[in-house]
């Protein structure tokens, strides 16, 4: 067998690293629509939180990121 011509074993390794890559990449896609589900929770929830805030939370680092987050998302929504 020449040096160019790949073997029976090679083809075989590569057809199943061909077949892993697509199940690999069939679950990534998958992935896709619960991880925007769960975004999307994650957002109602935080919108929720901030309407219904505590007095005590004014002025807080924390609030002011939580509110920044609640913005861009908006921003993003928007465009």
């Amino acid at each position: 067998m020449s040096a160019t011509q790949p073997t029976l074993r090679d083809l075989k390794i590569k057809t199943g690293t061909v077949k892993r890559f697509k199940e690999v990449l069939q679950e990534s896609l998958n992935m896709i629509p619960d991880c925007h589900n769960r975004l999307m929770e994650a957002q109602k929830q935080l919108q929720k939180l901030l309407e219904n805030k505590d007095a005590s939370w004014e002025g807080t680092e924390e609030l002011k990121q939580a509110e920044d987050i609640l913005e861009q998302i908006n921003k993003e929504n928007t465009n």
